[in-house]
């Protein structure tokens, strides 16, 4: 992939999670995921195992693609 591209990628993949953070998802009962990184129980568990899947998902991707599920985790305070 071309670098220009593979940037345009990248900022796309970021511009996609930085807007997902303050989405309401259903798998979270219809909480943002920074809603559901402040709660207890239920709805942080649902979070840790939303960004385990992506991290899982992103780690089949070419190195060159994958995003990092881990600066979610900062953002948020999940460990």
């Amino acid at each position: 992939m071309p670098p220009e591209a593979l940037e345009m990628v990248k900022a796309m993949q970021a511009e996609h999670y930085r807007r997902w953070l303050d989405e309401e998802i259903p798998a979270l009962g219809g909480l943002t995921p920074r809603a559901a990184a402040k709660g207890k129980g239920a709805p942080r568990d649902a979070l840790r195992l939303l960004l385990a899947e992506f991290e899982n998902s992103e780690a089949r991707q070419p190195a060159a693609l994958r995003f990092d599920v881990a600066s979610l985790r900062r953002e948020l305070g999940i460990d």
